[in-house]
């Protein structure tokens, strides 16, 4: 059991540290996902537009 809660502390500092950066760098990312979104979304807009043209 003082294994499993070792454990669990090194993955709660793991996690704080992670979402630390997750933080630092959500904005950016935030960014990239809605540009690869609307990117795969106007490709699709396209691709079927010449289908049923």
């Amino acid at each position: 059991m003082a294994s499993g809660n070792s454990y669990l502390r090194y993955n709660l500092k793991n996690n704080t540290f992670y979402t630390a950066i997750l933080r630092k760098y959500s904005k950016k990312i935030t960014m990239i996902k809605i540009f690869v979104f609307h990117e795969c979304l106007y490709s699709n807009f396209v691709s079927k537009k010449l289908v049923y043209s």
